[in-house]
């Protein structure tokens, strides 16, 4: 089975109006009883600034500096740890206009803080927020569930017998997934006409002229400066640069996609006018899961993405919020019976794992994470 790219995706609103209805109502009284802004507060803007001056005085520190084995490998966990924080709670947030009432500042900030590491801003933008949000999970819109060649994420995929193996070399696929992002998958994503439910796409003559910019300023400082100033040898900094990578983009791609695709995922088909059979905010039910979601440790270093489903029924919700937000949908949810899932993290990865397994047995395993399984023909 292969998909086409879906466009114009609808949910049906009248769908589960009563559930709609009562969380939409206690998530704003949460906010006008406590009299708090959804935006960042003064602890979100400590974590935006404490996060971007330990990037840098990690990275500074690192190249400009030589340190025996064991000094260098703590700096290098510290600063990986950083990095990933960095991208979950200041940027993430910050696509989403979260952080500041004034979207020209959330706009600086995400420019700043994404593309320094490494991969487009303006194209992932573009992939999160229209092809990713808004369409979770459903085959033929959601980028991030159509794999590669050597993946099959989802039932809907073409099956092929190395994915009988899938579960064994995806963390090796996971290891080097930024470093493809950086340097292959921006330009490829450029040429792309169609995200989601956005088609046509023309982009300013000058934004693959920043593309390009952008990925020399990122060698610079990541690799040139560290080679010219730190003491270590040429050989001793590109390892270094490699293993950095390495653990950064399993750690970061393994959170992206367990928080979507676990052994208590679902694929929803939409029918032939692109309806799905729920509303938006069932959907995210069937298709989120999170881990550790009121937990304050938890929520700041993965921001959004512990608390994935409270994030996807609420993207312009900053992320400090999310704790509180969790209880109000775990008690509405068990009120309308309806799904919710949670896991620890540690449980969160294996289900992954799990998955990868159980799609890659036969051609038509894991059929049975398909909601509205009818509406599959449509995408024949």
């Amino acid at each position: 089975m292969s998909t086409k790219l879906s466009k114009n995706i609808k949910y049906d609103k009248e769908k589960e109006k009563d559930f709609q209805n009562t969380l939409k109502q206690r998530v704003e009284a949460y906010f006008k009883n406590n009299n708090i802004s959804k935006k960042g507060n003064f602890y979100m803007w400590f974590k935006v600034i404490f996060l971007l001056s330990s990037y840098w005085a990690l990275w500074y520190t690192l190249a400009f500096h030589k340190f025996n084995f064991i000094t260098s490998s703590l700096l290098i966990i510290t600063f990986i740890i950083t990095t990933i924080t960095l991208a979950f709670t200041v940027a993430h947030d910050a696509v989403h206009n979260t952080i500041s009432k004034n979207t020209k500042i959330n706009d600086l900030i995400y420019w700043f803080s994404f593309n320094m590491l490494g991969p487009n801003a303006y194209l992932w933008r573009i992939r999160h927020n229209n092809a990713h949000h808004f369409c979770v999970n459903i085959p033929g819109s959601d980028v991030d569930i159509e794999g590669s060649e050597a993946m099959r994420f989802a039932p809907h995929i073409k099956w092929k017998p190395i994915h009988k193996f899938q579960h064994f070399f995806a963390p090796i696929l996971y290891s080097i997934f930024i470093l493809h992002w950086i340097f292959i998958k921006d330009f490829d994503l450029y040429q792309r006409k169609e995200f989601g439910n956005v088609s046509n796409l023309n982009h300013p003559w000058w934004r693959f002229l920043e593309l390009v910019l952008l990925k020399l300023i990122y060698i610079t400082y990541m690799l040139v400066i560290p080679i010219l100033y730190s003491g270590h040898s040429i050989g001793t900094v590109i390892i270094a640069f490699f293993i950095f990578q390495f653990i950064l983009s399993f750690f970061v791609t393994m959170s992206f996609v367990s928080s979507h695709l676990g052994n208590v995922s679902l694929f929803v088909f939409h029918d032939e006018n692109h309806k799905l059979p729920h509303s938006f905010y069932e959907h995210q039910l069937h298709t989120s899961i999170d881990f550790h979601p009121i937990s304050s440790i938890a929520s700041f270093f993965f921001g959004g993405f512990n608390a994935h489903v409270a994030h996807h029924m609420f993207p312009d919700i900053c992320s400090v919020h999310y704790p509180e937000l969790t209880k109000i949908i775990k008690r509405t949810t068990k009120e309308f019976n309806l799904p919710y899932h949670e896991m620890p993290i540690h449980k969160l990865y294996y289900s992954h794992f799990q998955l990868l397994e159980r799609m890659g047995r036969n051609p038509v395993a894991g059929n049975q994470h398909m909601l509205n399984p009818d509406s599959a023909k449509h995408h024949v």
